[in-house]
């Protein structure tokens, strides 16, 4: 190569091509890369709008159910408030039940003190029932000093009963008085004994008998049926049923004493029937002797 030929310069029409076409490859790669970082930052922004909205109804689902728990809350505290005035007003007609009751009770009491003259007086609320005032003596109360009867003493007489009338024909009533006149219920209860209180008890008597005889009959003709139905059973069974019947000993042999036992029921009868007849016979004369003594006493 010569020394000219080094020397020369380098070919300008190369350089616009080269040029041209480094520029071409650097626009290329610049433009991949904008496209990448785009791309990213697309994604990268509906990454966060998803995730905004996420976080969005997760905030709108707690702000529901606390609105619903709220709303709950409400509906108990109404229903506790609506059950308390319920009961308020409940305990409140009770106590007006409970003071009408008192007053109708106070009332009545009161009409009973008027009609026997005498005065009563309730108990102040913060005072003891056995007085007005701690003061008085105990087990008494005060008297009224405004009422009328104060100094009067009660005169109660005793008026006999009506049986006690009807038992001894008196017309006119014997009212005792006073503390020392009055009988004791020992000597109200042992009076004379009347003719027809005697005729009561002898039909009593009579009765008493008579359902002992009843009794004593129809527990006889019970262990005769007893005993019949046991012979004919075995009756019955010989008969149709010989061929099951072992040879065993028999134990019907009691018959004697059966016989032995009603012989002594019909002879503990006929001693209930003579005892009647001789209880007849002492009430029949046991009311004339009390109709005799009756007519003496008149």
């Amino acid at each position: 190569m010569s020394i000219c030929q080094s020397r020369t310069p380098y070919d300008q029409e190369l350089l616009p091509n080269l040029t041209q076409a480094t520029s071409e490859e650097l626009q290329v790669g610049s433009n991949n890369d904008d496209e990448a970082i785009q791309g990213k930052l697309a994604e990268h922004k509906r990454h966060k709008a998803k995730a905004q909205e996420e976080a969005q109804l997760a905030e709108e689902a707690w702000l529901e159910a606390e609105r619903q728990e709220q709303a709950q809350l409400e509906e108990e505290r109404a229903h506790a408030e609506a059950e308390a005035q319920r009961i308020e007003a409940a305990c409140k007609a009770e106590e007006a039940r409970k003071a009408e009751e008192s007053h109708k009770k106070k009332c009545l009491v009161c009409n009973q003190c008027n009609k026997l003259k005498e005065c009563c007086q309730w108990p102040v609320k913060g005072e003891t029932g056995l007085g007005a005032s701690p003061v008085g003596d105990k087990g008494k109360r005060k008297v009224d000093v405004m009422s009328p009867h104060m100094g009067e003493k009660k005169k109660r007489s005793r008026h006999p009963s009506a049986k006690v009338l009807k038992g001894t024909g008196d017309k006119e009533d014997n009212v005792e008085e006073g503390p020392s006149m009055k009988k004791t219920s020992a000597e109200a209860r042992a009076g004379t004994v009347t003719s027809d209180q005697m005729e009561c008890l002898i039909k009593a008597v009579e009765h008493v008998a008579d359902n002992m005889v009843s009794l004593t009959v129809a527990q006889r003709e019970v262990s005769r049926n007893f005993y019949w139905f046991a012979w004919s059973y075995k009756t019955y069974v010989e008969e149709h049923f010989e061929f099951l019947a072992l040879d065993v000993p028999s134990d019907w042999d009691t018959t004697d004493e059966e016989d032995r036992d009603i012989e002594g029921l019909d002879e503990e009868l006929e001693g209930l029937r003579r005892e009647e007849e001789e209880s007849q016979s002492w009430s029949e004369s046991g009311g004339q002797t009390s109709a005799s003594s009756a007519g003496s006493q008149v």
